[in-house]
């Protein structure tokens, strides 16, 4: 079963006994990235020909992944990408975000977990706990990127 900080549901990173830290750290983070994004393209177009609509624009970033021992089944300590965190504060290997640059909107994509998992693994997270768990504004599963992607580009 699930325990420790990768078990909280609350907005907040925190791991053991120590200070809890606000998943609005990483909105603020998201926030920033996008705004110095929008920055650096209007300075590097002297000539103001562009329009700048940044739609259809994405920060598309790849967490961690699950690596295991030789050809065993037991895996190494994970830890996770460090832009990753800095960007989303996810501790679970295996996920993907996105961030569209001219809204800011993030989107978190978590691997599919099999049904049968819960019995090693405790009751599994639903989306929407993903959602609140790490303050997105979406989260889908990995094997439904293209689509949600795709109409968005």
């Amino acid at each position: 079963m699930a325990s420790g900080a990768v078990s909280r549901t609350a907005p907040i990173f925190q791991l053991g006994k120590c200070l809890a830290v606000p998943m609005q750290l990483h909105v603020a983070n998201r926030q920033r990235l996008c705004n110095r994004i929008r920055d650096k393209i209007s300075s590097l177009d002297t000539s103001k020909s562009l329009t700048h609509n940044l739609s259809g624009v994405f920060v598309v970033l790849q967490g961690g992944t699950d690596t295991f021992l030789g050809d065993s089944d037991a895996a190494n300590v994970f830890r996770q990408e460090s832009f990753f965190h800095w960007t989303f504060g996810v501790l679970e290997p295996d996920c993907y975000g996105t961030i569209e640059v001219a809204t800011g909107r993030s989107t978190l994509f978590i691997p599919k977990i099999p049904e049968e998992a819960t019995i090693y693994d405790g009751e599994l997270a639903s989306l929407e706990q993903f959602s609140k768990k790490y303050n997105v504004d979406e989260t889908h599963y990995t094997d439904e990127g293209r689509q949600i992607l795709n109409p968005k580009l």
